[in-house]
Order: structure tokens, then C-alpha cells, then sequence
């Protein structure tokens, strides 16, 4: 009876699990492994299901980068990577250079942050940046911005210089090779004398490294003026440039109050300094002569200490012409004219001479023809009968 429910119990496992019923080792043991796999199956399949298909992957790189040059600063923007949400970024770093081949970290920001300002930057330098994303497995590519320009102030203009001219000032400039990288530059020509405020004289539109030669036709001579050049973008103008001094050089201006003396056989001649030396030293005078206006002839060249002359053998007869002319470095000045004839008779000073000589001769015997008179007129007085009166002219009857 017991042996029959064994056997019972040993039919119903077989028909469930028919390969256990061997009664063997071998059999146990594959039973064991079966499990096992199966148990290692599941286990995988839920770790799969919990951390996504790209587990272990970086991030992709950050798209639509972009950069401005700005006031003073660059600044970068972008985009977060494409499928973000599978592998998604934690943080970005920024990458710079002033070269387009040799990135180098320069700072990183939390993945909340998609804009970057770099404010440590110069005008005069060019910029690249790059933006890559990270998370725990590593680094994306780097995406590149293209080459960034800092707006800023133009650089002065240094380079003015200028060219001497006849009663005009050629004032020469260069334009700085950096203007600032903020649109159109605009350059600005002015003058200022010791007595009056900067002028604008010139406005032009000029590019980098341009020269430019203006004339100014319009200086006093013999006045200093100042001249600058003033450079301006869309940010405003630059710091001030440099300011040269400049004196207009001419010929001399007329010789002035000049006259001629004529005597018996020289002429005088005398004249002041010209009122403008031409913004330099008069070097001296030329004298020239003329008969009747005819073709003039050098006489002489005297220093400019000098301002009278004596002409000791003038033209003669008829009318002497002389002109008088103030040079220097730039040439002569215009004419001053003056026209004498000699004298007929005696020179002033023998005519002086004389009056005081005939004056003396004659004022002796003057006196004692006035006295003469004088006693005359008392002696017909005293015998006049209208002015007796008749005791005198009675008495004066009986004499007679």
C-alpha cells in the first residue's frame, strides 16, 4: 500500500517535470541552471527598461552657436544638443583663442546658462570661441563661433605732418589701423589760433590706414595756428590725437612810409620795416631806380638793420623813380614807390645858412636907418607949425 502512493506521487512530478524523474545528479543540477538563467534574464531586462538604450554615451555638441562683437565685450550664444532629453548636458564649457586652430579652455557654466559675455577682451585683438557640452560620461565635440571683433573707440589719429606752401598750410594725416570695429569712421580737420577755439575746416569718411592732404587757403600770415584731426565711429570719438603748430610763411609785406629828399645833388631816401615780415626775419632791402618811370635797375641791397639810403648820383634832369622792396626766405615783398627830382639852387641847409648870413648883414644897418628916421621925423616935427603951438611960433618969427 505505501509503495503504491509513492509511486502515485513519482507518476503526477514526472508528468510535470519529466525531466527530474531520472534519479539521477546530472538532472538536478541542469535544473539549477535552468533557474538561474532565467533569474539573470529578468534582472537584466528591468536595468534595461529603468536607464534608456544610450546609458554610457557624452552628450552630442551644442547647436546654433553663435557670436557678436558688442561695446566693449563678445558674447556667445547656442543651443542645447539634440536629443538632450536621452543623454542630456550638465554643464558647458567655453573654449577661446586668438588663433581659429588652437582652442583653449577658458570657463564653464551650469546647462541652465545658454549665453556667455567675455568682458576680458581688447579692441585690437580678434576672437574665436568654441562651446562643448559634458555629463558623466565625458565631452561633446566643440562647436566654433566665427571670428569676433570687440567694438570699441577708434584709435587717434598720431600721424599728422606738414608741407610749406605759398600763403597756404598742406596738412597731411594717416588714419590709426584700428578704428574700433564700429561702422563708418568719420574724420574731422580742425584749426585753432592762440586767440580763437578749434574750427572745423574738412569732414570726410575715411577707412583704416588711409592718408588724406588738405589744403587750408585760408590762414592769416605770419600767425601760428594749431591743427588736429578728430576720429569718430558709432561709439563716439576718439581720444585726443596729436596737434601741430604751424607758422604760414609769405614774402614780407610793403615796406612802409617811405620818402624821398631831394637837395642839390643827392636824394635822401627813408622807410619803415614792412607791418608783417611774412612769419619770418626780413633778410633786407633791395633799392631800384627808374627814369621817368622807365625800366627799373637794381642799385643796391642793403641789411635789414638798415632803413635809409642816400642816392649821391640820381638821374638827371627830370624825375627820379625808386622803389623799395622787403624780402626774406620766400621772396620779396611787393613795391613801395616814391618819385624825386633833384633840386635847382642851393640845398636846404646852404639856404638855411644864407637866411641866418643875409639876416645878420642886414639887421645892423636896419637899426640905424629906424633910428635915423626916427630922429628925422622928431627934427620935421619940432618945425612943423601945425604941431607949434603960438608962443613957440611967434618966437620962432622974431628969431628968423
Amino acid at each position: 500500500m505505501q509503495k503504491t502512493e509513492k509511486e502515485d506521487r513519482g507518476r503526477k512530478l514526472y508528468h510535470c517535470f519529466p525531466w527530474t524523474y531520472t534519479g539521477s545528479t546530472s538532472n538536478f543540477f541542469l535544473l539549477i541552471s535552468v533557474s538561474l538563467i532565467i533569474l539573470s534574464l529578468s534582472v537584466a531586462l528591468k536595468v534595461s527598461a529603468v536607464e534608456g538604450p544610450n546609458t554610457g554615451i557624452p552628450p552630442n555638441p551644442p547647436v546654433c552657436v553663435t557670436g557678436y562683437g558688442k561695446e566693449y565685450h563678445c558674447r556667445i550664444s547656442w543651443m542645447p544638443p539634440v536629443r538632450d532629453e536621452e543623454n542630456p548636458a550638465v554643464s558647458y564649457s567655453i573654449y577661446r583663442s586668438n588663433l581659429p586652430e588652437e582652442p583653449l579652455l577658458y570657463d564653464e557654466l551650469t546647462s541652465s546658462e545658454l549665453v556667455y559675455e567675455d568682458h576680458n577682451v581688447s579692441g585690437r585683438q580678434s576672437y574665436y570661441y568654441w562651446v562643448s557640452a559634458l555629463n558623466e560620461w565625458g565631452e561633446s565635440d566643440l562647436s566654433r563661433t566665427e571670428e569676433l571683433f570687440p567694438k570699441t573707440l577708434p584709435d587717434p589719429v598720431t600721424s599728422i605732418s606738414f608741407l610749406p606752401g605759398l600763403e597756404e598750410a598742406n596738412i597731411v594725416w594717416t588714419i590709426p589701423f584700428y578704428t574700433g570695429n564700429a561702422g563708418e569712421i568719420t574724420v574731422e580737420l580742425q584749426r585753432a589760433s592762440k586767440l580763437s577755439r578749434f574750427e572745423t575746416l574738412f569732414t570726410a569718411e575715411m577707412a583704416a590706414n588711409d592718408t588724406y592732404t588738405y589744403t587750408d587757403k585760408t590762414p592769416a600770415i605770419g600767425v601760428t595756428y594749431f591743427y588736429r584731426v578728430l576720429i569718430s565711429n558709432e561709439l563716439g570719438y576718439s581720444e585726443n590725437g596729436t596737434v601741430i603748430e604751424v607758422l604760414i610763411d609769405s614774402p614780407p609785406s610793403r615796406v612802409m612810409n617811405l620818402h624821398a629828399t631831394p637837395t642839390l645833388e643827392k636824394i635822401y631816401l627813408r622807410w619803415d620795416p614792412p607791418a608783417n615780415d611774412g612769419g619770418g626775419n626780413v633778410l633786407g632791402y633791395i633799392i631800384k631806380r627808374s627814369k621817368d618811370m622807365g625800366s627799373l635797375q637794381e642799385i643796391v641791397r642793403v641789411d635789414a638793420r638798415t632803413t635809409e639810403w642816400v642816392d649821391e648820383e640820381p638821374l638827371s634832369p627830370g624825375s627820379n623813380y625808386y622803389y623799395v622792396v622787403a624780402y626774406n626766405e620766400m621772396g620779396e615783398s611787393e613795391e613801395s614807390t616814391v618819385v624825386s627830382e633833384i633840386e635847382n639852387g642851393y640845398d636846404d641847409e646852404t639856404n638855411s645858412c644864407l637866411l641866418i648870413f643875409f639876416v645878420l648883414l642886414f639887421f645892423p644897418g636896419a637899426v640905424v636907418g629906424a633910428i635915423s628916421y626916427q630922429v628925422d621925423q622928431r627934427r620935421v616935427n619940432k618945425y612943423d607949425p601945425d604941431l607949434m603951438d603960438v608962443e613957440e611960433y611967434l618966437s620962432r618969427e622974431e628969431t628968423e
